[in-house]
């Protein structure tokens, strides 16, 4: 039993709608008490409408719309699971993009959590695997930086060097 399922979003696509349908399948089962979805805020309402049409209700849903990447995503899953005392995790997301984000997920939480993945099978384009297999190799980067657990410090540098990457790629416009 988890206390809670996380999903993370994916835009408004059937990736996004596989990974919800999934985090609402262990609700529904019993095995979490609250989906908490973290993700843009196209993809929250996607995510309490499909949880609603469902059979969840609001007291069972919570709906995180700040996220922009998937740091952000375990920072203000962080912040909802604090709030409600839940130390359990399931984390769902696609299997393509499971190893970085059940890193990121640890990274960012914390040894007071324990997390297990809950991976969804699905066909993502070949662009998006080959980012993902990029972006899996800043992990270890990452993590040297960082205690464990540093929710806010992670959270800064990752804004930081994301408002440095968009000026980057807007000056080669």
């Amino acid at each position: 039993m988890y206390d809670a399922v996380i999903v993370l979003g994916a835009g408004i696509n059937d990736i996004s709608v596989g990974r919800i349908k999934k985090g609402i399948e262990v609700v529904k089962s019993g095995l979490a008490r609250i989906l908490v979805f973290v993700g843009g805020s196209d993809d929250g309402a996607l995510a309490a409408s499909l949880s609603r049409t469902h059979g969840l209700n609001d007291s069972q849903i919570y709906i995180d719309t700040n996220s922009r990447n998937t740091v952000d995503n375990a920072y203000y899953a962080k912040k909802i699971l604090e709030r409600l005392n839940m130390k359990k995790v399931a984390l769902v997301t696609s299997k393509f993009h499971m190893e970085r984000s059940l890193a990121i997920f640890e990274w960012v939480l914390g040894d007071e959590f324990s997390i297990v993945p809950v991976p969804v099978e699905d066909e993502p384009d070949r662009e998006v695997v080959e980012k993902e297999e990029c972006l899996k190799k800043l992990i270890p980067l990452m993590k040297s930086f960082f205690a464990k657990g540093d929710a806010e410090g992670i959270k800064k540098a990752v804004d930081s060097l994301y408002v440095i990457l968009r000026s980057l790629l807007q000056e080669g416009d």
